[in-house]
């Protein structure tokens, strides 16, 4: 039986990139998977629903009040139906066998959770670099994250046994709880990086955490401050 993956689009004011993106998902080569669009009270005028409502039933579409990524993203995995959960933000684009691709590494491996090398690509698709981090083992893992995020959440997937044992995005945070949550599920899983380049991760200057880079700092600040004292307490 080829296994169900789900993969979870959270979207806020971005019909600009949406429908590049739904199309990278909706055309993956792997057939047993649904597409989740969660709008995240979005303000358009209904741009975004409009897109997400022309796909009619190969996607399923949410709204909900805004809450930030974590929100959009933990509103979808609660009502994926998938054994594997991955996510696609609204301005990346996935190559057509990344999910193939990465549901046979995670097999083959025996594990829970990894991760892919990215294309950097501009506003018009233009591919204007690669992605050149590297794969530590688990205990150096969560010290390099602490320094810098490697991991890119678009290149990500990860098992439901995985999610139900580490827990959902901190909602809390705003721009970092990508960095929180690979921290938490490297306490106890490996996470792999799968060499091949299967993102396209799209930087532009509406990216919320280019646009206020010192929120990000602060609120990274904290959360690694607050982690270090548990790691203290445990």
């Amino acid at each position: 039986m080829v296994e169900k993956v789900s993969i979870v689009i959270p979207v806020y004011n971005g019909s600009n990139f949406l429908k590049e993106a739904i199309d990278s998902a909706v055309s993956q080569s792997h057939k047993n998977k649904e597409v989740i669009v969660v709008n995240d009270g979005s303000n358009d005028g209904g741009k975004v629903e409009k897109i997400a409502s022309s796909y009619k039933n190969s996607i399923k579409y949410y709204k909900k009040e805004r809450g930030g990524v974590a929100s959009a993203l933990n509103y979808g995995i609660k009502r994926m139906t998938g054994n594997y959960f991955a996510w696609l933000s609204h301005d990346d684009i996935y190559k057509t066998k990344k999910i193939e691709k990465q549901l046979a590494f995670i097999k083959l491996n025996g594990i829970e959770a990894c991760y892919t090398k990215v294309n950097i690509i501009n506003k018009t698709g233009k591919i204007i670099g690669k992605d050149k981090s590297n794969w530590y083992k688990r205990e150096k893992a969560i010290k390099e994250i602490l320094k810098k995020n490697y991991i890119n959440g678009s290149s990500v997937m990860i098992t439901k046994k995985c999610l139900k044992s580490t827990g959902l995005f901190n909602e809390k945070l705003l721009y970092t709880q990508d960095n929180e949550m690979w921290i938490r599920i490297l306490q106890n899983y490996e996470m792999k990086l799968l060499s091949d380049f299967l993102i396209n991760y799209r930087m532009h200057k509406d990216q919320g955490t280019l646009k206020k880079k010192r929120v990000v700092r602060d609120e990274a600040q904290k959360m690694y401050k607050e982690i270090f004292e548990k790691i203290i307490i445990d």
